[in-house]
């Protein structure tokens, strides 16, 4: 979304991504995570639907993508994904797709609430020592649930 001449920003309802302050906000989770502005851009086309490895690296290193390996990209990946990490965001919103490309997967951090509320429903008073087994416990039910949903859908 285009907000004037001097200020981009993309925003949806999970996300916002301020390009020129090089920002991105995660609104459920109220977290603001400064970013580099090679990482800005990467977001920023990954958000865009830019997704394949060739493609991402001429529109990030634009005066110097015929020099750039493989190396600085995934370099960029892993930077971006510690860092999301490093904030409490999951890591794999930033998903590699096998013979495709990368995509950023913002259903990972609705899956994660999603988790967090059905570990809570379930499992009420939960000791700590049981908080990680009935989170995944939680996030069993929850796939099969969504697979179920899904398969009536077909």
């Amino acid at each position: 979304m285009l907000l004037s001449k001097d200020y981009f920003c993309i925003e949806d309802d999970v996300i916002r991504l301020d390009v020129n302050n090089n920002l991105i906000f995660f609104k459920h989770l109220k977290t603001d995570i400064q970013l580099s502005t090679l990482q800005c851009r990467f977001l920023f086309y990954l958000k865009n639907g830019v997704t394949r490895k060739n493609d991402l690296i001429e529109k990030i290193w634009v005066d110097k993508h015929r020099y750039i390996n493989d190396n600085n990209y995934h370099q960029l990946i892993h930077q971006c994904r510690k860092l999301m990490a490093h904030n409490n965001i999951p890591p794999d919103i930033i998903r590699t797709v096998h013979r495709h490309g990368i995509i950023l997967d913002l259903s990972v951090l609705s899956r994660e609430a999603t988790g967090q509320t059905l570990r809570s429903a379930l499992l009420p008073g939960a000791p700590d020592s049981q908080e990680k087994r009935s989170k995944e416990e939680a996030m069993k039910i929850y796939s099969y649930f969504l697979d179920y949903i899904l398969s009536l859908q077909k």
